[in-house]
Formats: C-alpha cells, sequence, structure tokens
C-alpha cells in the first residue's frame, strides 16, 4: 500500500502542497520510503508534472526542504533522469514555466548539497589533521601554532568559496570582499 504522504504527492489538486506540509508537520516519516511501485515521494510528485506542472513544483520544493532524496525516485532513476523522461514523453513540458523551474530546483538542490558535503569532509579534515599536530610530542609550543595556522589556512580555502579572503592579524576574521 501507500502511505497518506505519498497519496498526498501524487494528486494533482490545488490542496495537496498544504496536505503534504501538514503531514510533514505532523511527524510523517516516511519522505524516502518507496511504494509497491517503487516511487519515492519525489517521484510522486515529479509524475504529477504531466497533469499540473505548478502543483508539481510546490510539492517538490516541500520534499526537498524536508530532506527528500533525489536518488532512485522512481525505480532506479534520480530525479533528474525521471524529469528527463517526462520530458521526453510530453515534450510541451519544456516550454512550462514551472517545469523549467522544477527541473532547475532539482539540479540546484543536487549541487547544494555536493557543496555543503565536500564542506563537512574538509572541515573533518582539516580538524583532524589540526588534532595529529597537537598530539605531537615532538613539535614546539611555537611550531605548533605556526602549523595549525597554516592547516586553519589550507582547510578554509577549500571551504570558504573564492570570493572570501582570510586576514590573520590579533585573531582570525572573515572578510568579504
Amino acid at each position: 500500500g501507500q502511505s497518506p504522504l505519498h497519496n498526498a504527492t501524487e494528486t494533482w489538486d490545488e490542496m495537496s502542497p498544504v496536505l503534504v506540509s501538514l503531514l510533514l508537520d505532523a511527524g510523517a516519516t516516511d519522505l524516502n520510503t518507496r511504494t509497491w511501485l517503487s516511487t519515492k515521494t519525489l517521484g510522486n510528485a515529479i509524475l504529477s508534472c504531466h497533469q499540473s506542472p505548478e502543483v508539481a513544483l510546490k510539492i517538490s520544493r516541500i520534499l526537498l526542504r524536508a530532506g527528500a532524496s533525489l536518488d532512485r525516485v522512481h525505480y532506479e532513476k534520480s530525479a533528474e533522469q525521471y524529469l528527463a523522461k517526462g520530458e521526453r514523453m510530453k515534450p510541451h513540458l519544456a516550454r512550462d514555466d514551472h517545469f523549467r523551474t522544477l527541473k532547475n530546483l532539482v539540479y540546484g538542490t543536487r549541487t547544494r548539497r555536493a557543496i555543503a558535503r565536500l564542506r563537512s569532509y574538509a572541515t573533518r579534515d582539516c580538524l583532524a589533521a589540526q588534532v595529529r599536530i597537537l598530539d605531537d610530542p615532538n613539535a614546539s609550543a611555537s611550531n605548533s601554532v605556526q602549523r595549525l595556522i597554516a592547516t586553519h589556512n589550507a582547510g578554509m580555502s577549500a571551504i570558504l568559496p573564492q570570493n572570501m579572503a582570510l586576514n590573520y592579524a590579533v585573531g582570525t576574521r572573515v572578510v568579504l570582499r
């Protein structure tokens, strides 16, 4: 069977986004579970694009903000692949503003999540290096401080966007340019 959240995501009624929000606020936890047709809630929302791209966009935005997975939304297809399939089957969707916005939302979400994951890896690696420096019994205090600053600079350059610079004076502060 299907859960109430799955049912709410596969309808294209104007009240569906409200119902999806209410179910998530009430604690629906089956955001990334599959139906008997091997479709996740985001896959249901994408499928409803054929009927109402505007409602599909609203529901997809709610689901993505709640943490819906972009992977394997319908069988083995990612959200991007499922959108492309829908566009091949219904070429008129390519001209629909809501459908194009949905595609941009999915691609943008994938990109933002990948960047956040890379930043977390860089932060974790930087912290691990700093712990190794502090644990080094052979290092002098001044040498450790210099190595920590170098490690911090390297880690922050991997984490911060290109338009930011680090300045070291008395302490560390980030200055936007």
